[in-house]
């Protein structure tokens, strides 16, 4: 045993053989694009599946906001995003004039539809639709039928009410032909020609001629509209009210003017007769009309109807929610000033992109249905937020702001605080304003308060009736012009103080060589404007820093203390004018007459540092106050900005800031804070496209990861094969 263990030969390594070395290289190279391949799949997959996104525009234009962030978070209940913008070269804006300047294309529906991925890539809670209408008419139908599935709940209460408007209509026209019977002798009367005879006349001819014809026009209009594959309800049943309420009107008219007929000896006796005779047969009249009138106005809201009238509008998004929708048409997504046309002198402008603003104010109202009450109180005169009418009839100096919070889902009234107005436009025969809310009605509203002076000295009763409103709990943006009341009695509590017998100015300022062809800029140098772009340290403030805005003139506001009021201040005005005096000037006749103001304590100049205003808080209640309201009028936020006009062929707001404060404000005051900076104004700056071409879109997908990174793998594993394979 020994012995052959001795004579044991030690074994040695053999070398590896060239075809072993193939083998065991290549394997290894084979093993490994194997690997790169199946990586890049997985991570193709991931990256296509994952609700990361990572904006590459400069402006981040399609990153939601924190705003919106934040209201994705409270969501509790979940919401359809459906575009149904066109999918097709049509649907991009470019300028058509060869010699305007040139902007580049848009591509609407991309842009939306990238939007509202962000939306979905933020929370569980949101689903997105893309359809395009003409493209995809099958999926249209399909919506449709969800539509109806899901709101049609409330079609039998409109549909019940039609079958009976054509019941009560018959009986309606038959009583009405019944009177014109009774009317026809009249109906050539001799004294047709008088004042009275031209009131016998205006009788016979209305219950006998307009209002049948008008009575069949209206039937004719409900039954080509049911007829309709998919009916307009609510229009039918909204010209079935009219109808009924203009004959209402009428027979009261006919029954309250037949007693006081009696006493006019012009008017034939037989038809005087006819009148008394006629009374209860018209009050019988008045009364179905009346009560068909109280069941159109108890139907409510038809969601399914408006929401189909949604599908015939160009290029809408639908934001669904459980019970509640919104229709958010093309102007409101991509916003251009009404007054574009005028002042772009033809040239080709770009929209502005307000798709986060729209969406994520629809989404919030989804989940506060109820519309906020704005109220805004001024101390007398014509109404100021009124909207005009069809380009025809210029609104009020504050219709923009109205009419922007009225796109934020409030509920935006106006009143006269000194009873004055309506009484004064029917003695100069004037066109008669909306009716004005009552005092109850705007008890649990939202003020915008107005506090200037006139002809007549600082308006009188606005501080009682504010200070109520505030001890009521209640919350208001007061906004303080020259000469009007101190608002003592108002807001001595909430530790502010106004001084409306001065205006802020500061020293004048040197302007360069350039301004001379501004003269906007030119303005600025003038010791009662203040181009102010830091407005302090507020939630309503800090969203706007370095945005420009314009006050003229802006009244100094006081912030000081006050037990359990938590007070900031707001527009450090003497900041705006770094290196200059600053002082609340008591001579605001000298600043009318240009005169170089100088500081005269003695006289009540106000020392500097100046504010603007202020934001409290104090138990239930919010107070803003700003010494301005003119820097909300129509003048100040339709300034175009030359230089973006110029250079990026976009018409925006010079001073968005002005704007932008006094909406903050308002959401504040209404406790909305969430909506706070949403607006797209702050983004209306230089940006890189945020378009990803489809082309591009698969170099990426294809290019990069199944064909690019793959083979670079592959590459290298064949250069280390080639290395070693010897």
């Amino acid at each position: 045993m020994s012995q052959n263990n001795s004579n044991q030969t030690p074994s040695r390594t053999r070398p590896e053989s060239q075809a072993e070395r193939w083998i065991k290289y290549g394997s290894n190279v084979g093993l490994t694009i194997v690997l790169a391949i199946v990586l890049a799949v997985i991570l193709t997959w991931v990256a296509q599946r994952a609700r990361a996104r990572v904006d590459t525009t400069k402006g981040g234009s399609l990153s939601l906001k924190p705003q919106s962030i934040e209201v994705l978070k409270q969501l509790k209940q979940h919401v359809t995003l459906v575009s149904l913008y066109v999918h097709t070269d049509q649907n991009r804006q470019a300028s058509a004039d060869e010699d305007a300047p040139k902007i580049e294309p848009i591509d609407f529906a991309t842009k939306v539809s990238d939007l509202l991925d962000e939306y979905r890539s933020k929370s569980t809670m949101i689903d997105v639709k893309v359809i395009d209408p003409l493209k995809e008419k099958d999926k249209l139908e399909d919506l449709h039928k969800q539509f109806i599935n899901k709101y049609g709940g409330q079609i039998k209460g409109y549909t019940d009410y039609l079958n009976d408007w054509k019941a009560q209509a018959n009986q309606i026209q038959k009583l009405l032909a019944a009177e014109a019977d009774q009317l026809r002798p009249f109906s050539t009367t001799e004294e047709a020609t008088s004042e009275k005879g031209q009131f016998v006349d205006q009788v016979v001819r209305t219950v006998s001629q307009s209002l049948p014809e008008a009575w069949k026009n209206a039937s004719d209009d409900i039954d080509r509209e049911l007829k309709h594959t998919h009916p307009d309800y609510k229009s039918a049943v909204e010209v079935a009210r009219k109808m009924l309420d203009r004959m209402s009107t009428i027979a009261n008219t006919i029954a309250t003017q037949a007693p006081i007929a009696q006493n006019e000896a012009s008017i034939p006796a037989a038809f005087r007769k006819y009148l008394m005779d006629a009374v209860p047969r018209y009050q019988q009249i008045k009364k179905l009309c009346d009560d068909m009138v109280s069941r159109a106005d108890k139907l409510g809201e038809l969601k399914v109807d408006q929401l189909e009238q949604a599908l015939n509008v160009d290029n809408p998004v639908l934001v669904l929610g459980d019970n509640e929708w919104r229709v958010l048409s093309f102007g409101q997504v991509w916003q251009q000033d009404p007054d574009a046309k005028a002042l772009a002198n033809g040239a080709a402008i770009r929209p502005r992109f307000a798709g986060e603003q729209a969406i994520t104010t629809a989404i919030y109202t989804l989940e506060s249905p109820t519309k906020q009450k704005i109220c805004i109180l001024r101390p007398g005169g014509a109404p100021l937020a009124n909207p005009g009418f069809m380009g025809l009839t210029e609104g009020g100096p504050l219709s923009t702001f109205a009419n922007y919070l009225r796109e934020y889902n409030f509920d935006v009234t106006e009143k006269d605080l000194s009873g004055q107005w309506q009484m004064q436009a029917q003695m100069r025969q004037q066109m008669p304003s909306a009716p004005e809310p009552s005092d109850e009605e705007i008890k649990d509203a939202v003020w915008v308060v107005l506090d200037a002076g006139g002809e007549q000295g600082p308006p009188t009763g606005v501080a009682a009736k504010l200070a109520e409103h505030l001890k009521q709990g209640g919350s208001a943006l007061v906004l303080v012009e020259p000469h009007g009341d101190p608002l003592v009695e108002a807001l001595k509590d909430w530790g502010v103080e106004v001084h409306p017998q001065a205006v802020s100015v500061h020293q004048p300022v040197v302007m360069n060589d350039t301004a001379g062809n501004d003269p906007i800029e030119e303005a600025k140098a003038r010791p009662y404007i203040f181009d102010v772009r830091n407005y302090g340290n507020h939630p309503i403030a800090r969203p706007e820093l370095n945005l420009d805005s314009i006050f003229v003139p802006i009244v100094p506001v006081s912030p000081g203390t006050a037990q359990g009021a938590q007070v900031t201040a707001l527009l450090p005005l003497s900041e705006s004018v770094s290196g200059l005096k600053t002082w609340g000037e008591t001579d605001i006749d000298s600043l009318a007459r240009n005169e170089t103001p100088t500081f005269n304590p003695e006289k009540g100049d106000i020392p500097g540092p100046l504010f603007g205003g202020a934001a409290v808080e104090k138990g239930k209640g919010r107070l803003v106050v700003i010494g301005s309201a003119r820097f909300v009028f129509n003048n100040f936020l339709h300034i175009p900005d030359p230089n973006v006009q110029r250079t990026r062929n976009m018409l925006v707001a010079r001073f968005p800031g002005n704007l932008e404060l006094a909406t903050n404000s308002v959401f504040w005051v209404a406790k909305l804070d969430p909506m706070i900076a949403i607006s797209p104004s702050a983004m209306d700056v230089s940006r890189i496209s945020g378009d990803m071409s489809p082309g591009m879109l698969k170099f990426w997908r294809i290019g990069v990861m199944m064909v690019l990174l793959p083979g670079l793998v592959i590459a290298a594993g064949l250069g280390v094969y080639a290395a070693r394979k010897d």
